[in-house]
């Protein structure tokens, strides 16, 4: 069966014995879009959750006949994009009220960008998709942008809409960028399983070393998973008793390869040894502050799909296409996120566009009743 169907009206003709003029009948009720709700959500589906081209589709569609041009189906998704925005918008300011905001970066390309200026007027040839998810409780949103704005600037965009003085949680990894100097009081976290892979690394040559070091995560890990259903002060204190030690025990273990001169600074290992030292506050900030996470987990699998995208389909050809790209990703994902249904989220939004704008939180996943 072909992914998008097609129904063909006919209307009955008749002829005037006396005069030849036909006559034909009309269609009763209100005129109806030529795509429905439904064709709106598999395509934006199929192109940004399922990484299908619209090109492809078009393929597919034309083997079937029921053809759908690449170009009919960017002129459908554009224009719903427009209605979207407004919630889109209202999840930015909502998501930035969060406890805990993650975010990461994934290279990205569009076409007519190049060579563009930043807010300070240098310009950076970089383009980039980051991944922004703001949790608290059971409640997740997920925002997608593409632009020549790393990580940094995306997160200080995104907390200029923070109302109150209260610090968010932030967590990322150690790349340089991400430590930009933010205008708000912040709490920055680093993900302790990027700090493991530097060690994963080095199992063929350091076999022994790393092995303990391994151990020593696998403890971490391991209480972690007996928190799931403590409250968050009862889980900063459970790792405060049983993680803290494992966590000193490692950093002692491995300064002391560097000061007996066992291992060389300028080794993989060496190297793998001052990151864990270089960035030790940032890793144990799970062991003084309640509710920190321990890595950045949930949004390296987020930012998979745009990667996957790209090896897809490569590239937006303008910065339009790029927005409506983040749209949709972020309410599809945002949806899923919270055991709603993407399809019927998009169909749902689709055929309430025309109120959208008035009041965008009535339309976020959680706030609709869907089947």
């Amino acid at each position: 069966a072909p992914m998008l169907e097609a129904t063909v009206h006919e209307t009955e003709k008749f002829r005037c014995n006396a005069c030849q003029k036909i006559f034909e009948a009309n269609f009763e009720g209100k005129k109806k879009e030529k795509y429905d709700a439904r064709a709106c959500a598999i395509i934006a589906l199929l192109k940004y959750s399922a990484s299908l081209p619209f090109y492809r589709l078009e393929k597919i569609q034309k083997y079937l006949y029921l053809p759908l041009p690449a170009s009919t189906q960017w002129d459908l998704l554009n224009s719903f994009a427009s209605f979207l925005e407004a919630i889109w918008l209202g999840l930015i300011k909502y998501a930035a009220n969060l406890e805990k905001i993650y975010f990461d970066d994934t290279k990205a390309k569009i076409l007519n960008l190049v060579d563009c200026e930043t807010k300070g007027g240098k310009k950076r040839k970089g383009i980039s998709t980051t991944c922004i998810i703001g949790e608290e409780g059971s409640q997740k949103v997920y925002l997608y942008f593409t632009g020549i704005q790393h990580g940094s600037e995306n997160l200080e965009d995104l907390l200029s809409f923070r109302i109150g003085e209260e610090a968010p949680i932030i967590i990322s990894d150690a790349l340089r960028s991400n430590f930009k100097k933010q205008e708000k009081e912040i709490i920055h976290a680093l993900c302790n399983i990027h700090c493991r892979r530097k060690f994963i690394d080095l199992e063929e040559k350091f076999k022994q070393e790393t092995q303990k070091v391994l151990d020593f995560f696998s403890d971490l890990y391991n209480n972690e998973q007996k928190t799931k259903e403590m409250s968050a002060q009862e889980r900063l204190a459970y790792h405060q008793q049983y993680s803290k030690e494992p966590m000193d025990k490692m950093k002692e273990y491995l300064l002391g390869l560097i000061e007996k001169k066992l291992v060389e600074p300028n080794s993989s290992l060496g190297q793998g040894i001052n990151y864990l030292k270089n960035h030790w506050e940032g890793l144990t900030k799970f062991l003084r502050i309640p509710g920190v996470p321990l890595d950045t987990n949930i949004v390296e699998r987020a930012i998979k799909t745009p990667v996957l995208n790209k090896k897809n389909w490569l590239f937006y050809k303008t910065q339009r296409g790029a927005l409506v790209g983040d749209i949709f990703l972020s309410l599809i994902k945002t949806a899923e996120a919270n055991n709603k249904n993407p399809f019927d989220y998009l169909v749902a939004l689709f055929e309430a566009k025309e109120d959208l704008s008035k009041n965008p939180e009535a339309y976020f996943p959680w706030a609709m009743n869907l089947k």
